[in-house]
C-alpha cells in the first residue's frame, strides 16, 4: 500500500533527482500501478535514508503542465499545483533568473513560521528539470 509520506510496502518505483541550490533536491518518485508521481523538496545528505519518500503526489495532468511552465514560464507568475489528496500544495514562482519552489499543507500559508521546505534554482538549469519531467511522464504510457 502506499501513501502519501513514504511508501509503506516494498512496492517498486523509479525515481529522479533533480540538484537545487544550497544543497537542495527536487526528489520524483513513480511508484508502479499508481496514477501519480510523487515529489518532495529534500536536503542531498537525507536522500540516501528517505528514498522513495513522497511529499506531494501530483496526477499526470499537473505534472505536465508544471513541465510546460518550467520551459516556457511566465516571469514573475507564480503557479500552484494541489496534491492528489488536495491537502498540500506545489508553489513556484519564476522571477529574475530563478524559479522559487516550495511544497506546503494547505494551512501552512496563515502560519506565522512561513514555509520551510523549499529551494529554488537557476532558470539556466531549467532544461534538465523538464528532461527529468519528461521521464517522469513517459512512465504514464
Amino acid at each position: 500500500m502506499v501513501i502519501a509520506g513514504g511508501i509503506k510496502s516494498m512496492t517498486e518505483f523509479i525515481d529522479n533527482i533533480f540538484a537545487c541550490e544550497g544543497n537542495r533536491d527536487l526528489y520524483f518518485v513513480k511508484v508502479s500501478d499508481e496514477p501519480w508521481v510523487g515529489v518532495t523538496i529534500i536536503d542531498h545528505k537525507s536522500l540516501k535514508k528517505r528514498k522513495g519518500w513522497q511529499h506531494i503526489l501530483l496526477e499526470k495532468e499537473p505534472l505536465t503542465k508544471l513541465r510546460d511552465y518550467i520551459s516556457q514560464p511566465s516571469h514573475n507568475a507564480i503557479v500552484y499545483f494541489e496534491c492528489r489528496c488536495t491537502s498540500e500544495i506545489l508553489r513556484i514562482v519564476h522571477e529574475d533568473d530563478f524559479f522559487y519552489v516550495d511544497i506546503f499543507d494547505n494551512g501552512a500559508l496563515k502560519l506565522k513560521s512561513g514555509i520551510k521546505t523549499s529551494t529554488f534554482f537557476n532558470e539556466k538549469d531549467a532544461p534538465e528539470l523538464e528532461r527529468i519531467l519528461n521521464n517522469m511522464l513517459n512512465l504514464f504510457e
